[in-house]
């Protein structure tokens, strides 16, 4: 599980910065562009949906990889 911190602090480092939200999530926009990544108002998420936010926000796989081993070994 990864805690929504860090994957908020790994969608702000890639230029998203906050746009609007609603009662269960946040929407990120790319600072000057169209490009928007949700964020759900939870806690941790699983591997499967840090995965795709990540990716939507432009993470290459094996960063994605990375991040999700930093995390799971932060964490224990």
């Amino acid at each position: 599980m990864i805690q929504r911190e860090h994957l908020l602090k790994a969608i702000r480092k890639k230029g998203y910065m906050f746009k609007r939200q609603t009662e269960r999530i946040e929407l990120y926009r790319l600072k000057g562009g169209t490009d928007c990544v949700q964020l759900r108002k939870i806690a941790l998420h699983d591997n499967k949906a840090a995965k795709a936010i990540l990716k939507d926000a432009g993470y290459s796989d094996s960063e994605i990889e990375d991040f999700i081993a930093e995390c799971n070994t932060n964490t224990h």
